[in-house]
């Protein structure tokens, strides 16, 4: 009896032992893993041309917060520009497929893609509890179409539609019936003017994409604001979204989806896709969601 029970104190303080190392090995991967997320060291000031006619600037903010913003210029009259939207399948209830960023660009053989509509279904808890996963259905909330092929509900007159032209013209005020691709999100920016509507909270901060044309319509623009990541780049209100739109050129914008989807991916010398900011799905850097529809750019490389 009395070995019996030394053996099972000496049982249970092995357990009581491997249960403290384990704690102690949990707390300092949780502890690293926070002096991470708060501490990252972010990227310097960037300005590259890769692609004929598309020009891509990274620059680093600190007021009002951090800040890493993303501006990508396209030259409209440069040779071999084209647009593509994500396709989907009109006669289904959920027309899309989930993709992140980097799939649509790979599958389709582009050199610059974003994140385009809102969408729906979607829900992210933590790292494990989230939809859409890859290949999920979804639907997005506005009117879009690719290659002639329109999906989604009826256009909604709180938004606004960017349309392209069969020969790869973008306007904000082409017909819908002509548009042969298209995206819709928030007004953001109006003839130089910001429209900004009144149910959005103005003030909150969050990772942030957006497309504009200049006045003439020669230049499309693209920004992407990084966010939710302390000390790295925090995000921006949609007032500052639109300033750096304009500032950018822009006279007519768009707000497309932001938060978790933000996502701006650019073709790597040798066809793989490259992510030029840090998306921020279920709270992990880097990690992309996937989404219901993006926009795509075609260029020829330099």
């Amino acid at each position: 009896m009395i070995v019996a029970a030394a053996s099972a104190r000496s049982w249970n303080s092995r357990l009581i032992l491997a249960f403290v190392k384990l704690s102690v090995a949990v707390a300092l991967v949780a502890l690293i893993g926070w002096l991470w997320f708060h501490h990252r060291t972010r990227p310097a000031p960037l300005t590259e041309s890769p692609f004929v006619g598309v020009t891509h600037v990274r620059t680093i903010r600190d007021a009002p917060r951090p800040m890493i913003v993303h501006v990508v210029t396209i030259d409209l009259a440069a040779p071999g520009i084209g647009f593509f939207v994500t396709p989907g399948d009109p006669a289904a209830d959920l027309p899309l497929a989930a993709r992140t960023a980097s799939d649509f660009l790979t599958e389709f053989h582009l050199q610059i893609a974003v994140n385009a509509d809102f969408f729906a279904p979607w829900y992210s808890h933590n790292p494990l509890w989230f939809y859409p996963h890859r290949g999920d259905p979804v639907a997005v909330d506005g009117y879009a179409c690719s290659s002639g092929t329109r999906y989604g509900r009826v256009k909604n007159p709180a938004e606004r539609t960017l349309r392209f032209t069969k020969d790869d013209r973008p306007s904000f005020s082409l017909p819908l019936e002509e548009a042969w691709n298209a995206v819709s999100g928030e007004p953001l920016l109006d003839d130089g003017a910001v429209k900004i509507a009144s149910f959005h909270d103005v003030t909150l901060v969050h990772p942030r994409t957006a497309v504009g044309l200049d006045r003439l319509e020669t230049k499309l623009f693209l920004v992407v604001v990084d966010g939710r990541q302390p000390a790295y780049s925090e995000g921006c209100t949609l007032p500052e979204l639109a300033r750096i739109l304009l500032d950018a050129g822009a006279w007519n914008a768009l707000n497309l989806d932001g938060g978790g989807s933000t996502t701006l991916v650019m073709e790597g010398a040798s066809g793989q896709a490259i992510t030029l900011d840090s998306p921020i799905h279920t709270r992990i850097p880097g990690r992309e969601r996937p989404v219901a529809n993006h926009l795509g750019i075609r260029a020829q490389r330099r």
